[in-house]
């Protein structure tokens, strides 16, 4: 059997030492991974797409004719004959109704958010975590659960059995972050 023995000497020990000191803690990598996360969330509305680059599907017509009358200021009519008003304000409501798919009111996208630790990225979005749900995974809402909401993802993650996972987008952003902090860009 032929063997070799390699001794790692001068500037690479050091850049060794550097590193594991830059992963003795890693809160500000995770910090850097959450901002990552943070950074496709916003182009996901911006864009109106997931954060693997699918769009949005467009918004149904009945959510499109209530903007279009809280732009007017007006209201309409229930089944069960009720008048409802308007929401918003004519000139407020003008702006939301040309805003995009789920930014009428900005109230969304302002809450989302994220924390991290050294161990962990948690993304966060409320204060409704019912509603962010929705609108995030999809599934059925309103009075009796009978209107269908499409999923709208502005995160790189997908939901399975209970557990978050990244998206193939997501990972490789990730991971590119990774190979930054450890090369100390």
């Amino acid at each position: 059997m032929t063997s070799f023995e390699v001794e790692i000497q001068g500037n690479a020990v050091d850049e060794l030492k550097r590193l594991q000191a830059r992963l003795q803690n890693p809160a500000p990598l995770m910090t850097m991974i959450g901002a990552e996360l943070d950074s496709m969330a916003a182009k996901a509305f911006e864009n109106q797409e997931t954060p693997d680059g699918k769009d949005w599907k467009e918004l149904s017509p009945v959510t499109e004719h209530l903007r279009g009358l809280a732009a007017n200021g007006g209201s309409m009519l229930t089944r069960t004959g009720i008048k409802v008003a308007a929401k918003y304000k004519k000139g407020v409501a003008a702006a939301h109704a040309r805003s995009g798919i789920l930014n009428d009111t900005s109230s969304l996208i302002r809450t989302l958010r994220f924390s991290a630790s050294a161990h962990r990225v948690r993304l966060e979005a409320g204060p409704h975590p019912s509603g962010v749900a929705i609108h995030l995974l999809g599934g059925m809402a309103g009075r009796n659960r009978k209107v269908e909401i499409t999923a709208r993802p502005w995160w790189p993650v997908t939901i399975e059995k209970g557990e978050a996972n990244l998206t193939p987008a997501g990972e490789e952003r990730v991971l590119s972050v990774l190979r930054n902090y450890v090369e100390g860009k």
